[in-house]
């Protein structure tokens, strides 16, 4: 039976090869074959980027004599990308799998399907380590030499390390799954979690090269600190260096580790796959019933479903969240730079960049796109409602508007207070931005109609692979790039001012003819869908 459960969950792991959930179907031959050489160009590409950061950090450390402190700063690196890249699916595919409370009411084992889960978990996270510890090992073997006892060393230290991964993933798993089913917005905290990551990202990503630059200067102290006061990081360093009594040592702390966690979870792990504490019983009261206009329900669907989506709100409404923080920014950084740009800039003419800015930053919300796309095989619902087509596309636009709208308005109004423009200027600005977040949301709409993806069987399919999506985006950019360049062409001729009332007249002009598109042809390609 172990050899069975092993067999199904590694199978889980590369299903992806097999199935394509864009088009809800098995993957040709011919599809799966260009799938993995995508993959392993990607696993090659992160490999060399990571075999250059480390002979960049590694060669003056080894040249140094402590070649076991590069060790360690790989090492915990590794922990850290194998960790992070495995513990949501430890969340996902462990403790809040579909098939859990079939698997127990099977004669099974608890601890073959425990075994079994957590090998899908092994799996995943010695993908995750091996472009950055393979690099470690060739950089290593190049600045200080190849010799069987380095490479057997090192090898035994990447087998330990994915058993500490896997021990750490499983552990951080199931904190994420008792704190997701005792929530009910899942989708915000989602959001939420991802944005601090993205943040700690970038910062990490900023800090590195002067952090690196810092250690590199200062070896020697380093050095004596981390010896002084962490003697377990010093001997896991020094493991992969060579050192036996290292090795021995950080075995039996992985042994007692994976010990540790496997009991717990072994005492646990019943409680953990049928937990469901978030299913809280309500009591009914009795409450009048508040009717809706059919154009409010309609409404109100539409952002159950973005707001439900920790997905949809990532991937297509990322400028609510960007556009505020651009505002705060420039309310306290922009006062110091401003009158050094005002002086520079010809008069006017800082509206016109404001307006490009501003405009930039609101294609970062393209939530029309895919919204044909996610009604998916449920469409048929919405068609046999008894309102018309246009409604159901006016709905949609409206969430477009309401969501981006007042952030791009706020963004518009802070840059251009800082920028001290004159009130005119600042109409105009104000003017250009909602019409622009206007023929945003309806060439949004046109392209969800015109390219929807009504089959899949995960939304990521509709948000992430949707072509829809990826020409509203960079169709966005594209037509700010086409209005700059002919701003630009026809600076002598034509005044700031003049130019922002041409391109409000004609942004204007698109979306009447837009709207009067969907709401004619776009409504019958709706209905036929």
């Amino acid at each position: 039976m172990l050899k069975t459960l092993m067999k199904k969950q590694l199978s889980e792991v590369g299903a992806f090869l097999n199935y394509d959930a864009k088009k809800g179907q098995r993957r040709s031959k011919k599809n799966k074959i260009g799938y993995i050489a995508l993959l392993i160009f990607i696993f090659g590409y992160l490999s060399v980027i990571f075999y250059f950061a480390a002979a960049w950090m590694g060669g003056p450390m080894i040249e140094a004599g402590f070649d076991w402190l590069f060790f360690l700063v790989m090492i915990l690196l590794t922990t850290f990308l194998g960790v992070f890249g495995s513990v949501f699916n430890t969340f996902s595919s462990v403790y809040l799998a579909k098939d859990n409370e079939m698997l127990l009411a099977m004669p099974i084992k608890k601890r073959d399907l425990l075994i079994a889960r957590l090998a899908g978990i092994y799996v995943m996270g010695i993908f995750y380590m091996c472009p950055v510890y393979i690099p470690t090992m060739l950089v290593a073997g190049f600045r200080g030499g190849f010799t069987v006892k380095g490479v057997v060393f090192q090898l035994i230290v990447l087998i330990v390390l994915s058993f500490v991964t896997l021990a750490l993933s499983a552990l951080l798993g199931w904190l994420v799954a008792i704190i997701s089913v005792r929530l009910r917005s899942k989708a915000f905290v989602t959001v939420f979690v991802s944005l601090l990551f993205i943040a700690a990202y970038y910062y990490v990503y900023f800090k590195a090269t002067a952090g690196i630059r810092d250690l590199l200067n200062n070896l020697d102290k380093i050095a004596v600190s981390v010896k002084a006061k962490g003697y377990l990081l010093y001997r896991l360093g020094m493991a992969p260096a060579g050192d036996f009594s290292s090795i021995i040592m950080i075995l039996a702390i992985t042994v007692l580790l994976c010990g540790v966690v496997y009991y717990l979870l072994w005492v646990n792990f019943t409680k953990i796959l049928i937990y469901k504490k978030g299913e809280k019983r309500v009591a009914y009261k009795s409450s009048a019933i508040i009717e809706k206009s059919a154009e409010k329900s309609l409404l109100h669907k539409e952002v159950q479903r973005f707001t439900k989506s920790a997905g949809y709100m990532l991937n297509c409404g990322l400028g609510c969240i960007m556009l505020p923080i651009l505002a705060i920014v420039v309310l306290v950084k922009g006062p110091a730079i401003a009158p050094r740009i005002c002086n520079v800039l010809p008069e006017h003419l800082a509206a016109v960049m404001i307006a490009g800015m501003v405009c930039l930053m609101a294609t970062m919300n393209d939530i029309t796109a895919p919204s044909i796309s996610m009604e998916g095989k449920s469409l048929w619902i919405l068609q046999s409602l008894p309102v018309s087509s246009f409604q159901v596309l006016k709905a949609k636009l409206k969430l477009h508007i309401y969501v981006t709208l007042p952030p791009v308005l706020l963004c518009a109004v802070c840059i251009g207070r800082v920028m001290k423009i004159n009130i005119v200027d600042m109409l105009w600005l104000l003017l250009i931005s909602a019409l622009f977040v206007l023929l945003e949301a309806e060439t949004g709409l046109l392209l969800g109609l015109k390219l929807p993806n009504l089959a899949w069987t995960n939304e990521n399919a509709a948000l992430k692979q949707n072509m829809g999506v990826f020409i509203a985006l960079f169709g966005g950019w594209g037509f700010i790039a086409v209005v700059g360049t002919i701003y630009y062409l026809l600076r002598k001729a034509i005044n700031p001012v003049g130019f922002m009332i041409a391109s409000a007249v004609i942004i204007f002009g698109l979306c009447v003819l837009l709207y009067r598109w969907l709401k004619v042809r776009g409504s019958r390609i709706f209905e036929s869908l």
